[in-house]
């Protein structure tokens, strides 16, 4: 359970779901659900949400990670603020080949 001070800064930050995660000891996928406005409602809804870029970037050692990792596109797209179909797409190659 996060406090309130860190949801707030969590949902005002311009920082990555991935950076927040590890600062704040929670996973992409709560980072993620937090901004969306789908939890801690009762401590974000009078504030203001920042700009953020509508094209999630992926490092390469989140491209190898998806690779790795035998969980299904659906959980993985969740934990890092992906669609399905790019999980799929990098899976398969078809994007971050060099990665």
């Amino acid at each position: 359970m996060l406090e309130e001070n860190a949801v707030k800064h969590i949902y005002t930050s311009t920082r990555t779901a991935r950076e927040l995660a590890e600062a704040y000891g929670v996973s992409i996928g709560t980072v993620n659900q937090l901004r969306a406005g789908k939890s801690y409602k009762r401590f974000t809804s009078n504030l203001v949400k920042p700009e953020l870029t509508s094209h999630k970037k992926l490092t390469d050692a989140d491209v190898r990670a998806i690779r790795r990792s035998p969980l299904s596109l659906s959980k993985l797209a969740k934990e890092y603020g992906v669609s399905p179909s790019m999980v799929s797409r990098i899976k398969n190659g078809h994007r971050r080949a060099e990665a």
